[in-house]
């Protein structure tokens, strides 16, 4: 049993290891360096990069954002980014999570991590688009706003939004975005933030544009040197109340008649109902 067991554990160590022979280089904290990537990532190829990264500040750190050199165009330029944290030597996995589009575990808390010791942090993404040079970025800091909720709610005609902090440091404005895959977010507004506070905010948008469906939204952050945080993904059922007005009044022969008419009539709505009076 001894052996088996040791078999396994050295079959997870050669798969760590063998992912983290594709690292490009260093990654830094607030500072975009591309690598080009030869060949280029091609349309739904599913993708791993590692890079080594060295802390050297007190606290944890932000994988926020993966900035990609592509001709996506406006849409996001992958389904989903994932995330794998390693020790340097790439045997140990320290944690692991999703950056895009839910963020799991995207912070890595102070206990995880030490000043001025190396690791290797591994992203995996599937391309949706042909891609030739790669950034990755984080913080080397927690999240620069901390959420204390994010939530929808059903009006008769819109959806409203609502989301409010518990503290902010240095934002500049959140972004409100939508999709009806999860995937190909579109930018319904921009909404600005109070820069830095330690006492609740609270915050909303009405969205008036949303269908009878189902709607994913996606609260962003902006801080004031550009740097985007995904900060939560939302679903909601979204419904449009459809205004019902009578086009037309007829009675029991099937001619038109005025809608005060006294006796059996028949009152067709614009949405193509009827009812019977």
């Amino acid at each position: 049993m001894k052996k088996y067991i040791i078999i396994v554990l050295c079959f997870i160590n050669v798969i760590a290891k063998s992912q983290c022979d594709s690292t490009l280089g260093p990654i830094y904290s607030d500072t975009c360096i591309f690598y080009q990537l030869n060949p280029p990532i091609q349309v739904n190829e599913i993708v791993t990069k590692c890079f080594t990264y060295t802390h050297n500040a007190p606290g944890g750190i932000n994988l926020s954002y993966l900035i990609v050199n592509s001709f996506c165009g406006p849409i996001s330029p992958y389904n989903y980014l994932n995330f794998e944290f390693y020790n340097d030597s790439c045997d140990t996995l320290i944690t692991s999570g999703q950056i895009i589009p839910n963020p799991t575990n995207a912070v890595i808390t102070p206990q995880l991590i030490d000043s001025g010791v190396t690791y290797r942090i591994c992203l995996t993404w599937k391309a949706k688009c042909t891609q030739f040079a790669i950034c990755p970025l984080l913080y080397q800091s927690a999240l620069p706003v901390a959420l204390l909720d994010f939530k929808a709610e059903n009006k008769k005609n819109y959806v409203e939004l609502k989301w409010s902090t518990v503290s902010e440091e240095n934002n500049d404005y959140f972004v409100i975005q939508k999709s009806d895959d999860a995937e190909d977010f579109i930018t319904l507004a921009a909404i600005d933030g109070v820069g830095t506070s330690t006492i609740k905010q609270n915050y909303s948008y009405s969205d008036i544009t949303t269908l009878n469906k189902v709607t994913y939204y996606r609260l962003l952050q902006i801080d004031y040197n550009g740097q985007i945080t995904n900060l939560k993904t939302i679903t909601v059922k979204s419904y449009m109340s459809i205004l019902k007005t009578p086009i037309k009044v007829m009675n029991v022969l099937g001619q038109e008649v005025d809608a005060n008419y006294v006796g059996f009539k028949i009152v067709l709505y614009s949405d193509g109902t009827y009812k019977k009076n």
